[in-house]
């Protein structure tokens, strides 16, 4: 039995479904970084490499991000974004300020994005603390993104 896949024969009916996690990595501190999601717990139609997601029938997608960031600065921000192709279509901003640095900032994002095929999506953080990093924690870091409707 051989599995097609891609937009013209992927039915409008069938499930399109995936789920990442363990995003690790440095980002560069006050830039949209892209979060790559390592782990593939699954994805029904390997729509996901190299932290994009490409839609591959068109509806509307539900998309559930989770993001935990460390850094040694004890005032910053951090903020997470849901970007279908080059434009944000979701944004979610979080401070802290605590006495001292190394504080774990974790950050979550949910919307429902409509899709042509071939559409993508992706996941951006932002930390303006000093060398911030993504921390490696497979539960607090991860990635589902599901088609939900035409």
């Amino acid at each position: 039995i051989e599995r097609l896949f891609g937009p013209a024969v992927v039915q409008a009916t069938e499930t399109v479904t995936m789920r990442y996690y363990n995003a690790t990595g440095s980002l560069t501190a006050s830039t949209d970084s892209l979060a790559t999601y390592s782990t593939k717990d699954f994805d029904t139609h390997n729509a996901y490499s190299s932290g994009l997601f490409t839609a591959p029938v068109s509806g509307i997608y539900q998309v559930n991000a989770q993001i935990v960031t460390t850094s040694a600065t004890a005032v910053r921000t951090n903020a997470i974004s849901i970007y279908k192709g080059a434009s944000i279509v979701y944004y979610r901003y979080y401070g802290l300020n605590t006495t001292t640095g190394g504080t774990n900032l974790d950050n979550t994002i949910s919307g429902l994005v409509k899709c042509n095929a071939g559409d993508t999506i992706s996941v951006k953080v932002n930390d303006n603390g000093a060398s911030p990093t993504i921390l490696s924690d497979n539960t607090r870091n991860n990635l589902s993104i599901v088609r939900v409707g035409n």
